[in-house]
């Protein structure tokens, strides 16, 4: 939705439910639907969908992947270098500290849940590379076998 001054109004992330901002944002679409999101969302939505879940849109839950998904690029008429087109948030933080602990609340909960997937994935990987090791073992094991059997032949 555009506004009458060419600035970006009400339109939201379905995930973290915060404002799109196209110009000082990285924003990403799933190219079956056409749905937005920030980047940062989507790609720990997918993440998320690994354990298990087949991966879909999060607002209208169309089956996709990460190949159906495409960077959105934004030009703007406007000097990008004017403080006026850039995002007001940290402005508002430093005149309303009510405003600023909301803002350090919602930071603290995006490393929560960063540290969360991080633990996961840290987990996985460790999974991962106990199974390779296991299967490096094995392989010796029966190379062993096979040059031992070779030599009784």
């Amino acid at each position: 939705m555009v506004g009458g001054n060419n600035t970006f109004g009400k339109t939201i992330c379905s995930i973290c439910y915060e404002d799109l901002k196209p110009l000082v944002e990285d924003l990403q679409s799933i190219s079956i639907c056409g749905h937005v999101f920030h980047e940062l969302c989507l790609q720990q939505w997918f993440e998320y969908c690994t354990n298990g879940k087949k991966k879909n849109c999060p607002v209208c839950k169309q089956t996709c992947s990460e190949v159906n998904v495409g960077r959105l690029y934004f030009q703007s008429v406007g000097d990008t270098n004017d403080p006026s087109t850039l995002s007001q948030k940290p402005r508002d933080c430093e005149e309303n500290p009510e405003e600023l602990r909301r803002e350090v609340k919602r930071l603290e909960g995006k490393v929560s849940g960063l540290s969360l997937a991080l633990e996961s994935q840290q987990k996985e990987f460790n999974d991962v590379s106990e199974e390779v090791v296991d299967f490096f073992i094995i392989c010796l094991v029966a190379q062993t076998i096979r040059e031992k059997e070779r030599k009784l032949i």
